[in-house]
């Protein structure tokens, strides 16, 4: 399940809590955060985007966290997505 109790569709969490954490736990000696793809493995579930604003917001309330859309963010047939396949569900 998710860190608030609740459950998720599928168990991408635990490595995402231990780089959230280990980012909240080094604040101090960072400057910005840049976020490179797959931001979140959503695929249509719109809980887990508010899971991971939730989970991120110790971070970016504080410091500048910057995002580059992955192909889970962005590939849908039509969207010029170079891959044309469905990876976001069209959530993006």
């Amino acid at each position: 399940g998710e860190a608030d109790g609740s459950f998720e569709y599928e168990d991408f969490q635990p490595a995402s809590l231990n780089t959230t954490k280990q980012l909240i736990e080094d604040l101090n000696n960072i400057n910005i955060v840049f976020h490179i793809g797959d931001i979140v493995y959503a695929m249509g579930y719109i809980a887990q985007w508010d899971q991971f604003t939730a989970q991120i917001e110790p971070i970016a309330s504080t410091k500048p966290y910057m995002i580059g859309s992955g192909n889970h963010e962005r590939d849908w047939p039509g969207t010029g997505s170079f891959y044309q396949n469905m990876d976001s569900e069209g959530e993006c």
